[in-house]
């Protein structure tokens, strides 16, 4: 037995999980002959075996020992190693067979003759020492006691198993009503291979003890309850396997054909393996439908798992194997791997400052960058070459630069060139500044989704009135930008820009009177500009009610309405007392609602109280003469 195939097999096989099924419906029957996983991946020699290495067909192994000082291991019986030749398949060693194959073994339990090469075989691990140093392990199996449980998902029958070398001891068979059933294992004779055959139903696990130098050699079951008809999920089909150099990042790994069928979401589970097209282990938080597994140091393994479910049953399925091997690359160039955006200016001030700036989130490998407009780079007469380029060789990202660029009209493509080392080898990566939209909002309060005294639609999720911003239109001397809608009890959310009307002292609004509001607007825009005003006259949260719109004026492009006030007569029967809303906008956008999304100008929310003078509010007495 090779001794450091087993090392390095335990290392890795720590890392790896074979498949991700768990519980769910399985049919038909199964053969574990310890050649391949379920899916049809071969094992090495020298592989230790983990606890789910056949769970994609519903299995789970368990090594009822030490599994740190005695893990279970892939045997090769066809070449045996350390000098163990008891498990050697096929032998010509061995006194109990006849001398011509195929035959019978000469114990009384029959079987097979050692005639056939067994070749991988599931062994205890008794003593991995090396002591002479010769490369293998001194004594991988003399008389070590294998006990190892096998526990399936739904209840099977047991056909046959096969052993090799005398394997005496006992089958433990555990039925779904929780009884069981020990059987005597006859086992051969000295390096013979035999066959045990049973007729065990309504087994859901079995727990074999071979108490003497042996080994599992294979297992035949059937699941007794029939299953619904066959999965039609359809696996993704991956692309063509990649040369990769040690450092690359060869982005994301190719699907030429998507996952599809049974009734449900379809779940990814990526995984990866350092050996070969066996021994996967999942990829932690690499669930989605693509995969990009950045740079990579050494040659690896890709597939991805797929899950759905297809009426009563979950269904289950693997991609093919996709592999990225590394190649001695001395003397070439990689070319870096760029991410990176463009920013386009902040919101914090209006009018907007020249604050957009460019960023690179990562680089695979790479030293220096330069960048220029545009969607190709432009190396302006040969200036920015890689002589001076900005070195970035030791920034942390994600590293802005660039920045003062203005807002742009509509979008804006920059180019940035990432260099790897010299100049004979880089990337261009193009990203675009999309033009930044700020936008002013009301503050009148409003505490729910629906309407009512003091509650009105502010907010953006309630339909709540928003402009976007143009730092040449607004109402009264200034203008703020909001995410959303600022509501509160006061309607002074919004902070200073509550500036544009000016209502006289409540002693002075009362029913009947006249109000005259001044018209304080700014437009600088050259086109004509509509200012509307709203008052909820009876206090019942919206401005949707007859004579609610106070005002619906239009100037000549420049802030000329034609007049210099708005009169404004309080109805007779308002609310008194009470806080009313008030809501003006002002817009290049004709017929406005109190609500909704308009295209340029301000809004500005008010609370007011419509006061009753003595004369015509104190309560009348009569008195009879």
């Amino acid at each position: 037995m090779n001794f450091s195939k087993y090392c390095f097999a335990l290392c890795c096989t720590v890392l790896f999980i074979f498949c991700t099924s768990k519980n769910f419906a399985q049919t038909g029957c199964h053969t574990i002959d310890w050649e391949t996983d379920c899916n049809g991946n071969q094992f090495p020699e020298g592989l230790y075996v983990p606890s789910d290495a056949y769970d994609c067909i519903g299995i789970t192994i368990t090594n009822n020992l030490n599994p740190n000082q005695n893990p279970l291991v892939l045997f090769n019986s066809a070449a045996p190693t350390g000098g163990d030749p008891d498990l050697g398949t096929p032998s010509s060693n061995c006194p109990t067979c006849n001398t011509s194959c195929p035959g019978t073994s000469n114990h009384p339990n029959g079987g097979l003759t050692n005639c056939v090469a067994e070749n991988l075989i599931l062994i205890s691990e008794e003593n991995p020492v090396d002591a002479n140093n010769d490369g293998l392990e001194d004594v991988p199996d003399d008389h070590n006691t294998l006990d190892v449980s096998f526990g399936f998902v739904a209840p099977v029958t047991i056909s046959t198993l096969d052993f090799v070398d005398d394997s005496q001891g006992t089958i433990t068979f555990t039925y779904s009503n929780n009884t069981s059933n020990t059987v005597t294992l006859m086992g051969g004779l000295d390096n013979d291979v035999y066959t045990q055959v049973f007729n065990e139903s309504d087994v859901i696990s079995i727990n074999v003890i071979l108490t003497s130098s042996g080994a599992s050699s294979l297992i035949d079951f059937c699941y007794d309850v029939p299953g619904a008809p066959p999965c039609d999920l359809v696996a993704p089909t991956l692309g063509a396997d990649v040369n990769i150099c040690a450092g690359d990042d060869p982005g994301p790994i190719e699907v030429t054909t998507g996952a599809s069928g049974g009734n449900g979401p379809i779940m990814y589970q990526w995984q990866q393996s350092l050996t070969g097209c066996f021994g996967f282990g999942d990829i932690a938080g690499a669930t989605s439908a693509t995969y990009n597994p950045g740079v990579l140091t050494q040659s690896t393994y890709f597939q991805v798992v797929v899950t759905t479910t297809d009426g009563s049953q979950v269904c289950i399925e693997e991609s093919n194997c996709i592999s990225y091997i590394e190649q001695n690359c001395m003397g070439m160039c990689t070319n870096p791997v760029v991410d990176a955006e463009a920013i386009a200016p902040s919101c914090t001030n209006i009018p907007l400052l020249d604050d957009g700036l460019l960023q690179l989130n990562s680089v695979s490998v790479g030293d220096r960058m330069h960048y220029s407009l545009g969607s190709t780079f432009n190396d302006n007469g040969g200036s920015l070459n890689y002589g001076n380029a900005t070195n970035i060789s030791a920034v942390s990202f994600p590293y802005q630069f660039a920045n003062g660029q203005p807002n742009p009209n509509g979008s804006q493509d920059y180019t940035i060139r990432v260099y790897n080392n010299s100049n004979t080898c880089f990337t261009d990566h193009t990203v675009t500044m999309v033009e930044q939209f700020c936008f002013d909002y009301g503050d009148l309060p409003d505490t729910s989704a629906g309407n009512g005294p003091l509650d009105y639609d502010t907010n953006d999720s309630n339909g709540g009135p928003s402009h976007v911003i143009d730092a040449d239109l607004f109402i009264g001397s200034t203008i703020d930008t909001e995410s959303d809608g600022q509501q509160n009890p006061a309607a002074n959310g919004d902070g200073a820009d509550e500036d544009g009307l000016s209502f006289p002292a409540t002693a002075d609004i009362s029913p009947g009177a006249v109000i005259n509001l001044p018209i304080d607007v700014t437009n600088n825009t050259g086109a004509t500009a509509h200012y509307e005003i709203w008052i909820d006259w009876n206090g019942d949260g919206d401005f949707n009610d007859p004579g609610e719109m106070v005002a619906d004026l239009s100037d000549n492009g420049a802030g000329n309405f034609g007049q210099t006030f708005i009169p404004i007569t309080v109805p007779a029967n308002t609310d008194i007392n009470q806080q009313i809303g008030v809501r003006a906008r002002l817009s290049n956008t004709n017929n406005m609602t109190p609500n909704g999304q308009v295209g340029s100008g301000e809004v500005e929310d008010y609370l007011i109280m419509v006061d009753c003078k003595d004369p015509i509010c104190l309560p009348i007495t009569i008195i009879k003469s």
